[in-house]
């Protein structure tokens, strides 16, 4: 029997066009044969957060395998999605590593984002600011990516604005298989990973290491990861434990200003701007088959830390560095049921389920200069004594769930909505005179789609979709609550950029596209 060649590709009408390219894996007949061509999708999770047939998604979806992005020159993950349509990558470092994402238009400028990165399910974004460390997220371990573009806050909640990322990063068989680079401006790449049989399980460890120097003076950029994983399987169950430990450093030279003669030049008011974290996770994941339900899950601790320096250019001869130390240790934990399947004519597939978080932010500033270039100039970085801590917390409880059904063979509706409750609490520095603040927020989601396949021919098969919800993104803690002091030039005035009574943002979507496939 022949081999067949396959294309697939979506084009997606949202608040602006683009398309995309979904792999997929088929057979084929001889050339001679009349029958209809048989079709094997590519199977992915994220958008129902459940086993979907790619082609049967009301969503534009890609399905990255991590083989390719290896095998192209991508320093982050994040990096990486400037291959896919519809994303663009602006990278805040010379050499990349650093990079800022734009996902149909939603952009969060590097201090938050609008896309939500999930590995193997489980959020990453931080919990102060809600940004995404691209460099966390496995680059050698990965197995595959699944990037939805659109409003996905139906099931994956706050921030799922602009899309949603999902790492997968599954055991996949005894290996062995390193990586080791070098280049200009002290560029760096090192990367391991090992994976081991045992009995009824499998264990992996994986790491690496990329730093450079950059092209600008005075920049720098070092991150590493450690990730461990065990997963035992069961004729009706699984579980799986993992450990991750991630680390970067980045010094930021700052914009480059017009007037500036030398390209490399690093902007005097950031002379002293730099970013020092560390975020440490653990934790489990588990499913098991319970009669016609499946039953899945997963409970994941993390402790964050960081030390950053940074200016706020205030005008064009005069700014503020200050130094900012944060703690956040934080709770995730999941729980959902799979019940039904997709079967035409019967009852369809419900998946339905509960997400919850509780964190604390903990939160230091010391002054380190202000002033104009002078003043820069005449300073040595050091940090004054820092002010008494303030703490924010944060706890989110959400239900979601989502009804696919086939009330006949070649037409699948779809039904989902997601309640989303979100409390934070605000305890200011002892030193700022201010009151306890509390807010509230909630958010629904809800959102109907259809996904209708064409007749199909030996040639194409044909798919059809049409989507309309409702997607939130709640303000961060920092965007409420930050305590920074910004100077004003009338002593002892001041003020902050941060407001507590800010709202989540809302938005609806209205999304249609295609799946189409050439037999070529």
């Amino acid at each position: 029997m022949g081999k067949t060649a396959r294309v697939t590709a979506a084009v997606t009408l949202s608040t602006v066009l683009c398309c995309s390219l979904a792999g997929a894996q088929t057979g084929g007949r001889a050339p001679g044969d009349t029958a209809a061509i048989p079709h094997l999708d590519t199977v992915v999770v994220t958008p129902d957060r459940s086993a979907t047939s790619i082609r049967a998604s009301t969503v534009a979806v890609n399905a990255l395998p991590g083989s390719l992005i290896r095998a192209l020159p991508f320093r982050s993950v994040g990096d990486a999605l400037a291959i896919v349509p519809g994303i663009a990558v602006v990278d805040a470092s010379s050499l990349g590593g650093n990079p800022r994402i734009i996902a149909r238009g939603f952009y969060g400028g590097g201090e938050t984002d609008y896309v939500s990165a999930q590995i193997d399910g489980v959020p990453v974004a931080a919990l102060g600011s809600g940004a995404v460390d691209w460099s966390m997220l496995p680059l050698e371990g990965l197995s595959r990516l699944e990037l939805v573009r659109g409003a996905t806050s139906y099931l994956h909640g706050d921030a799922a604005v602009g899309g949603t990322l999902n790492a997968l990063n599954p055991v996949s068989g005894p290996d062995l298989t390193w990586r080791a680079a070098g280049g200009s401006y002290r560029l760096a790449d090192a990367a391991l990973r090992a994976t081991h049989g045992f009995g009824l399980g499998e264990a992996a460890i994986a790491a690496d290491y990329r730093s450079s120097r950059g092209y600008r003076l005075g920049e720098n950029s070092v991150a590493s990861n450690l990730h461990a994983r065990i997963d035992r399987y069961g004729g009706e169950s699984s579980l799986s434990g993992f450990l991750q430990l991630h680390g970067r450093q980045f010094d930021d030279p700052g914009p480059l200003l017009a007037t500036a003669g030398d390209r490399r030049a690093r902007n005097g008011f950031f002379r002293f701007d730099q970013l020092t974290n560390r975020v440490d996770r653990a934790g489990l994941t588990g499913a098991r088959i319970y009669g016609p339900a499946k039953l899945s899950g997963y409970l994941v601790g993390e402790y964050a830390a960081e030390r950053a320096v940074k200016t706020l250019p205030l005008s064009t001869d005069f700014a503020d560095t200050k130094l900012r130390r944060t703690k956040a240790p934080r709770a995730l934990t999941s729980v959902q049921i799979e019940l039904g399947d997709d079967v035409p004519g019967e009852l369809g597939r419900l998946v339905a389920g509960v997400d919850a978080t509780a964190g604390k932010l903990t939160s230091r500033y010391a002054d380190i200069v202000a002033g104009d270039q002078n003043a820069y100039a005449a300073s040595d970085g050091s940090a004054s004594p820092a002010d008494p801590p303030s703490r924010a917390s944060r706890t989110s409880v959400a239900g979601f769930m989502h009804w696919q059904l086939r009330p006949v063979a070649p037409v699948r509706l779809s039904i989902g909505a997601r309640v989303d409750h979100i409390a934070d609490k605000f305890v200011p520095s002892s030193a700022s005179g201010g009151n306890t603040e509390r807010e509230t927020h909630n958010a629904v989601s809800p959102r109907v789609a259809v996904n209708f396949a064409l007749p199909s021919s030996q040639r194409t098969v044909t798919n059809a979709f049409l989507a309309a919800g409702r997607a939130f993104k709640s303000p961060t803690l920092d965007q409420l609550f930050d305590d920074r002091r910004i100077p004003i030039p009338v002593p002892p005035y001041s003020a902050t950029v941060s407001n507590p009574n800010l709202v989540p943002q809302h938005g609806t979507s209205i999304e249609a596209g295609l799946y189409q496939s050439w037999n070529l």
